[in-house]
Formats: structure tokens, C-alpha cells, sequence
């Protein structure tokens, strides 16, 4: 009877445990960030830089917005050991905090722990808490080389809203072994201090840009850069060059010259040029047989001027052209001229 009644006293107990509110079981692939597909690299003289996608749907399709972390896998291989089909062991293992990124973001981990005469091979892994990891990314694999050199000779022609640059080509790399198939990269900055890339590579040794303002000051860099396939490889910076947009274009001219005689001297109309950066006018006379010579420079504003000269009788010839305010002062064509005979 002991017996039965300690039974229905372990049963009860059994009964009263099982009985509390259960949390709903999550199927583990909804909480499994969809496996990163987009991994891809950028070598340049320095380290290489590896950039992915976070994703936006777990492996059943759900939005998926719980990412921790990124688990960066490195291999490093000597090149002489290194077997494109054979398994890969990951020695080196990274973590890239992901709480403050979302779906779509763009992620980035640059690593600069590499040696020439070895292989490398990344891999990727979305971490969403303790033992959930996605599974594994493409791979990003390639040979460190010795560096690709910076171009030389670096030269900036100036223009009116315009730069082009040029370049010797590069031949070698830093070991003195021949390279070849080079495209170039040019970059740009305001500050001397943040380049950017200008457009993509091209195989060119000139580039023109007509992005820029005239009285600007233009920093470049240019680096070489060679493709093969996924691998993007850039060498080093060549020294930075400097250019200064220049106004080259002369304004329009005065027109309506025309004179008008007064007592204390020949006084000269016209009509202003049209160009907007006006900040001048010069003033030519000539006599008979001689060079037109520049006698006077005037305002822009100003539409009239008395030449009160004492000239010798004879006849004389005027015009006028005007110059803008760029670092050139660019000077118009004349205006047509006109005649005046001093009795």
C-alpha cells in the first residue's frame, strides 16, 4: 500500500512538472543565415581586402536580421604545397562584429599578415549565436607575389575644366620579374589626403578628367593593376602629381566703339562684352604706320574712357578688347576699330 501510494506521489509530481507553458520550438534553419555567395578580394601592395553581402533571408527563406557575427577563415599555404582540388585547412580565424550592420550592408576585413611565395585561401561565415554558422561561402583564393611597382613619370597637362594625365608603364614588379597585361587605376583626391578611384581600370597610360573645377587644386595617384579572374591585384601608389584647372577661354568682345569729342580730350563709348567674368577692359591707340600700343586699363564696369594724350595732329585708330577674371586674364578679340584725326 506504501508502495502504491509513493507511486501516485512521484506520478502526481511528474504531472505537475510537465504542465508549465512550453516555448514554441524554432526550426533551426530559420535562424541559419542563407550561405554568402558574393565574397570577393582586392590585393594591393600592402594587404588584401575581402568584402561580402550580409544577408538578408535565413535558409528557409525568412528575413533574417540576428547576425552577430562574421567568421573570416584563413589558409595559408606555401605556394610549392598549395593543390587547387585538395582539402583545405583553415589555420587562421577572425571574428567581425556584425550587431550594428544590416541586411544588404556591405562588410569588409582587411588583412595585412601576408608573405610572397605563399597561397591563401578565405572562406566566410555568418554567426547568429552559439554553434549557429551558416554554411560555408565561396572561396577567395590566390598566390601572393612579390608587389606590382608604382608608375613612373607622372606628368598632369592642364586645361581649361580639364587634367590629363600620363604615365610611364609599369614592367616589372618589386623582384625585378617581368609582369604583364596591366591595367591602370587612377585616383583622385581634394585634400592630399582621401583618394578615390576615378572610373575603372583601363589598359591606357592617359587619362583626361573633365570633372573638375578651374582655380581647384587636384591631387593624383595612379596605381597598376592586374585582373585574373576574381583577383584584383593593385600595386603601389606612384608619387602624387598636381594639377590646377586654368581658364583658357577668352571672353567675347566689345562692341559699338565709337568716339565722341570733348574739350578736354577724345572720349571713347562702348558696348560691354556679354561674358559674365568681365574684369576689364583694355584700351589700344596706333597713329599712322605704327603698332597698336596699350594705353590704358580700365574697370569692368566701365564703358567709356577720355584720352586726354597731347598728340601731334594726325590720324589716329582706337579699339578695345576685355579680359575675364581667370589666372590667365584671358583676353577677348578686339572690338572693330575706329579712326579719329587730331586737326
Amino acid at each position: 500500500m506504501k508502495r502504491l501510494s509513493a507511486l501516485v506521489i512521484i506520478g502526481s509530481l511528474l504531472l505537475f512538472v510537465g504542465c508549465g507553458r512550453k516555448t514554441p520550438a524554432i526550426p533551426p534553419q530559420a535562424v541559419i543565415a542563407a550561405a554568402i555567395t558574393d565574397l570577393r578580394s582586392q590585393l594591393d601592395d600592402r594587404a588584401v581586402t575581402l568584402t561580402w553581402t550580409y544577408p538578408r533571408l535565413s535558409e528557409n527563406g525568412a528575413r533574417i536580421e540576428n547576425i552577430r557575427t562574421f567568421m573570416v577563415y584563413k589558409a595559408q599555404i606555401p605556394a610549392v604545397d598549395y593543390c587547387s582540388g585538395c582539402p583545405v585547412i583553415y589555420d587562421h580565424e577572425f571574428e567581425v562584429n556584425a550587431r550594428l550592420l544590416e541586411p544588404g550592408d556591405k562588410v569588409t576585413f582587411r588583412d595585412t599578415e601576408l608573405e610572397a611565395g605563399n597561397f591563401y585561401v578565405y572562406m566566410v561565415r555568418a554567426n547568429s549565436g552559439w554553434r549557429i554558422l551558416s554554411k560555408d561561402s565561396n572561396r577567395i583564393a590566390f598566390a601572393r607575389q612579390q608587389p606590382l611597382l608604382a608608375p613612373q613619370d607622372v606628368q598632369v597637362d592642364i586645361g581649361d575644366s580639364s587634367l590629363t594625365l600620363s604615365w610611364s608603364p609599369v614592367k616589372t614588379r618589386a623582384d625585378g620579374s617581368p609582369v604583364t597585361g596591366l591595367q591602370y587605376q587612377v585616383y583622385r583626391s581634394q585634400d592630399n589626403t582621401s583618394f578615390r578611384p576615378l572610373g575603372l581600370p583601363a589598359p591606357g597610360l592617359s587619362y583626361i578628367d573633365p570633372a573638375v573645377s578651374n582655380g581647384r587644386t587636384y591631387f593624383y595617384q595612379i596605381r597598376a593593376v592586374l585582373a585574373a579572374g576574381d583577383i584584383m591585384t593593385l600595386g603601389s601608389a606612384s608619387k602624387t602629381a598636381i594639377g590646377v584647372p586654368v581658364d583658357m577661354t577668352p571672353p567675347e568682345p566689345p562692341t559699338n566703339l565709337n568716339t565722341v569729342v570733348r574739350p578736354e580730350g577724345l572720349q571713347l563709348h562702348w558696348r560691354a562684352s556679354a561674358a559674365a567674368d568681365i574684369a576689364g577692359y583694355y584700351i589700344y591707340r596706333r597713329g599712322m604706320d605704327a603698332a597698336w600700343q596699350r594705353i590704358a586699363t580700365t574697370h569692368a564696369g566701365a564703358i567709356t574712357y577720355t584720352d586726354l594724350s597731347e598728340l601731334p595732329p594726325g590720324v589716329y585708330s582706337y579699339q578695345v578688347t576685355a579680359f575675364d577674371k581667370g589666372a590667365r586674364r584671358n583676353e577677348s578679340a578686339p572690338s572693330p576699330p575706329v579712326s579719329y584725326t587730331k586737326p
